[in-house]
């Protein structure tokens, strides 16, 4: 189990440099520049439209599926199983965060409706 999840450690965190590095930041899309250097490569032009609807909640299931598997790490070995049976738990709460958050809203009575 320890090295399933450190593999899937390592596989995420990969994923999380390489969203990094393929995100276009306001700097190079001629947004103010930073030093000079606004459009770096050319980017700028050819930048398909939509790429931040793929990148950002892609970034943030890396983002927390990281921490996730670092909280695991950081559990003793016998009590690691018992916490990684808590992955549908996790996967249904990104899945469903928007209604769990509207929900949470209503009955806290934070929300407008």
């Amino acid at each position: 189990m320890e090295l399933l999840i450190k593999f899937a450690e390592f596989v995420v965190s990969l994923g999380v440099v390489v969203i990094t590095c393929v995100t276009v930041t306001k700097a190079e899309t001629g947004g103010g520049g930073s030093m000079g250097l606004g459009n770096l490569g050319g980017r700028a032009s050819n930048t398909p439209v939509g790429q931040d609807r793929i990148l950002k909640p892609l970034m943030l299931w890396c983002g927390v599926t990281f921490i996730y598997t670092s909280i695991l790490m950081a559990l003793p070995k016998e009590n690691m199983g018992k916490a990684a049976l808590t992955v549908p738990l996790f996967v249904l709460g990104m899945w469903f965060r928007q209604q769990i958050g509207e929900r949470l809203g209503q009955w806290l009575g934070l929300s407008e409706d």
